[in-house]
């Protein structure tokens, strides 16, 4: 069976999974009207424009080989505590990363404390891309929102569309560094390691880039 798809043109891949309850409608709509909106209102306010998203960041999260004998599988010692730490961030399709790493749960206060942190010496107004969260869609966050005077603008994304957002391979590329490589013992160095992943990856504005034209989220910008 297997010659027989290979001969067909088709091979084993590891399938990339999209929610059924997705309305197909309302992924057009973005597309078609609301991102391109939101190109020309930036670029006549002269705005930045984000994709934002968070994430928890596990101690139990592992990936990745070593080397054994072969039909002696390695064993490689490890807490068994389980703890994670939550990282909130954003990125620009100019190559722009923020972040922020936390060991509260992500509450309505803490973004807003993300956004502050987003706006801080900002020197434009920004547009911020988030999906339909509650916490981003709660009072004390509107209510942040209409005290910017305008410097910071909120806009949703379809529910259950991660694809469309760029800022999603921020934590594929976390889990694929050294955080999934890397035996923790405490929250302390959790946060320690997620931290130095994020700032090398803000210094590589190219990678950043490349998020928005990855296969799947590449058609945002055309």
């Amino acid at each position: 069976m297997g010659n027989i798809l290979s001969r067909l043109g088709m091979s084993a891949q590891r399938p990339r999974f999209k929610a059924y309850e997705q309305n197909p409608d309302q992924v057009k709509v973005w597309l078609r009207e609301t991102w391109p909106e939101v190109q020309r209102e930036a670029k006549r306010r002269r705005a930045r424009v984000y994709f934002g998203d968070e994430s928890t960041i596990r101690s139990d999260y592992h990936r990745g080989t070593t080397w054994g004998v072969r039909g002696d599988t390695p064993v490689v010692a490890k807490t068994g505590r389980r703890f994670s730490v939550n990282r909130l961030s954003a990125v620009s399709p100019k190559g722009h990363l923020r972040f922020m790493v936390t060991e509260s749960r992500v509450t309505a206060d803490v973004f807003i404390d993300f956004l502050r942190r987003l706006l801080h010496n900002a020197k434009r107004s920004v547009y911020l891309i988030v999906d339909g969260h509650r916490i981003h869609r709660a009072k004390k966050v509107q209510e942040f929102v209409r005290t910017s005077q305008g410097k910071l603008t909120l806009v949703l994304l379809p529910p259950y569309s991660p694809e469309l957002n760029p800022d999603e391979l921020v934590w594929h590329h976390v889990k694929s560094q050294r955080i999934g490589r890397t035996v923790v013992a405490t929250k302390e160095q959790l946060m320690a390691l997620a931290r130095s992943v994020l700032h090398s990856l803000q210094q590589n504005t190219q990678i950043i880039k490349r998020f928005f034209y990855e296969k799947h989220v590449r058609y945002i910008l055309n």
